[in-house]
């Protein structure tokens, strides 16, 4: 009696790549969750009040963290959607779209180390 490995089974490497993209992309929300709503948030007010105009692509993590709310809902009705057509159809949208998901987090997160290269600029010129 031999057990299959998930790549000899197409139907266990599947769940297997889906399970990793799923925990892959819930990780990423959460990092991009936490940036918007409390750590850029506290680094723009703080560039405000020290006058300084941030570069164009951390003023577009700022605008993007404004909007935040709405993103996260916007992006977890897509999920929720996708993952409901592939329980009642079985679409295989729901690694798409968590794909897309986890990509569009993982560009924000580089949008936010923009707003670090920022601040980091502004306190090696204040010390």
């Amino acid at each position: 009696m031999t057990t299959s490995s998930p790549i000899s089974d197409p139907r266990q490497s599947a769940r297997w790549r889906d399970r990793l993209a799923t925990v892959t992309t819930v990780l990423l929300l959460i990092s991009a969750a936490g940036h918007m709503f409390f750590i850029v948030p506290s680094y723009r007010r703080l560039l405000q009040n020290l006058g300084v105009v941030p570069s164009l692509p951390s003023r577009l993590a700022i605008a993007t963290s404004r909007l935040g709310l709405l993103l996260f809902a916007v992006a977890f009705l897509g999920i929720g959607i996708a993952y409901w057509q592939q329980r009642k159809d079985g679409a295989r949208i729901f690694p798409a779209v968590l794909s897309v998901a986890g990509l569009l987090s993982v560009l924000y997160l580089a949008l936010v180390a923009c707003v670090y290269w920022d601040v980091a600029r502004v306190m090696e010129r204040i010390h």
